[in-house]
Formats: C-alpha cells, sequence, structure tokens
C-alpha cells in the first residue's frame, strides 16, 4: 500500500511540475509579445512625432515664401507710378498675407490639421484694418467681431479667411466716403451640425438694390464667389438694406 501511494505522489508531483514549466513559457511569450507591442508602439510614436516636425517646417516654409512674394510685390509696387495699378498690388499682397497667416498658425499651433478660427480671424482683421491705415477698429471705422469657437482645417479656415479679406477690404474702401464713420461687422455662428453662417457686413453707404453682384467684374467679387461657391461648396447671399450685408452658408 505504501509502495502504491508514493507512485501516486510521484505522479501528481510530476503533473504539476510539466504544469508550473507550461505556464513559465506561456508567461514568457507573453512577456516577449509584451516587449515586441511596446516596440512597435514606441516606433510608431517615433515616427507620428517625425511627421508632425515635418509638417511643422512645411507649413513654416510656406509662410516664409508667402512672406517673400508679398515682399517682392511691395518692392514693385514702389516703382508704380499709376494709383489704380499700385492698389491692384496691394490687394494682390492682402491676400497672400492672408493665405500665408492660416500656415503661420498652423505652424505655431500644437494641432497641425485645424486653425484656430477666431484666433486667425482676429489677426487678419488686425492687419486689414492697418493696411487701410485705420487702428483696429478704434478710428473713424469700428470693428465689431462675433467669431464662435470654433477650428477649421486648412482649405475651409483659407476659403474663409479670403472672403473675409476682400469683404472688409471692400467695407473700408468704399462703404464711408469723406470722412464718414460707422461700424464694419464679421460674425461666424453654428446653425446646426457642422453648418456655419459666416456675415460680413457694414452701415456704410451701400451698394445699389438693383444691382446683382454676380455681374460685378472684379477680381476680388470672383474671388469672394469662387471661395464661398466652390471652395466652401455653400451659398452666398447678398442684403443691401441699411448698407451692404453678405452672408455665406457653409458646411464645415
Amino acid at each position: 500500500m505504501s509502495r502504491s501511494g508514493s507512485g501516486d505522489e510521484t505522479h501528481e508531483s510530476g503533473g504539476v511540475d510539466q504544469r508550473i514549466a507550461e505556464l513559465e513559457r506561456a508567461n514568457k511569450d507573453l512577456e516577449g509579445k509584451i516587449a515586441e507591442q511596446e516596440r512597435v508602439e514606441g516606433e510608431l510614436t517615433a515616427l507620428l512625432r517625425e511627421k508632425e516636425i515635418l509638417l511643422h517646417e512645411v507649413h513654416h516654409r510656406v509662410k516664409n515664401n508667402m512672406q517673400v512674394i508679398s515682399s517682392l510685390l511691395k518692392i514693385q509696387s514702389g516703382y508704380v507710378g499709376d494709383a489704380a495699378v499700385r492698389e491692384m498690388f496691394e490687394e494682390c499682397q492682402n491676400r497672400i498675407l492672408a493665405m500665408s497667416l492660416v500656415h503661420e498658425k498652423l505652424y505655431k499651433s500644437q494641432d497641425i490639421a485645424s486653425v484656430d478660427f477666431k484666433e486667425y480671424i482676429k489677426t487678419l482683421l488686425h492687419d486689414v484694418f492697418w493696411s487701410y491705415g485705420y487702428g483696429f477698429g478704434t478710428g473713424r471705422i469700428k470693428l465689431k467681431m462675433n467669431i464662435k469657437d470654433v477650428s477649421f482645417g486648412v482649405n475651409d479656415a483659407m476659403s474663409c479667411g479670403l472672403i473675409i479679406n476682400e469683404l472688409v477690404s471692400n467695407s473700408l474702401k468704399h462703404a464711408f466716403p469723406d470722412g464718414r464713420s460707422g461700424e464694419v461687422s464679421v460674425s461666424l455662428r453654428s446653425t446646426g451640425k457642422d453648418k456655419f453662417e459666416l456675415v460680413v457686413s457694414d452701415d456704410g453707404v451701400g451698394m445699389s438694390q438693383h444691382l446683382d453682384f454676380r455681374s460685378v467684374e472684379t477680381l476680388g467679387m470672383h474671388l469672394i464667389i469662387l471661395m464661398a461657391e466652390d471652395q466652401l461648396r455653400g451659398a452666398i447671399e447678398l442684403d443691401t438694406t441699411g448698407g451692404t450685408n453678405f452672408k455665406v452658408m457653409f458646411e464645415g
């Protein structure tokens, strides 16, 4: 009897040892898989960081190149005697700077995929007002800005920026003649899920109520319609009651 009991104990002991060995092998395999996963995750993190650095550098270089182009236009305009032609150079400068500013904001941002639209437009309007010889909404032409806290991708931000640049520039040039005082207003609000309404208006002398703005043959108006309808895939309306009020509805 004692020999039989000893054999059972030996058999059970051998089974336990085998199970322990199996668990140790399984644990070793698991540790190896965890180490491999950590290695892969580390490589992906490094690649992502490298991509972010490269994209920041791209935005930085694009911004610098655009500013060089703007500077060249400014220098060239100094050799132009015709005031109308010189004004065209200045308008092109503002358009380039509006696009350059998007890349500058992305370069300085932690998020390289989207632009803080409120901050972008605030800086853009500051530059536009100063380019026409006005303080930042502190002179005879006041500025009212009501921009929703929202981030847009590069294309939507740039399209909206160009529209705002053109319309505000038009207001500053034409809406307040002979030293007239007034207000320019820029607003952006949400009208639903991923739907927005951009409004640029002034209380100046206004445009003719019978004018079809689509028939105005200027680069600025053509650019506004192109950005609103083709780039933003939206709709644009004009209300000339009590001044000039352009409204752009689009999905962001």
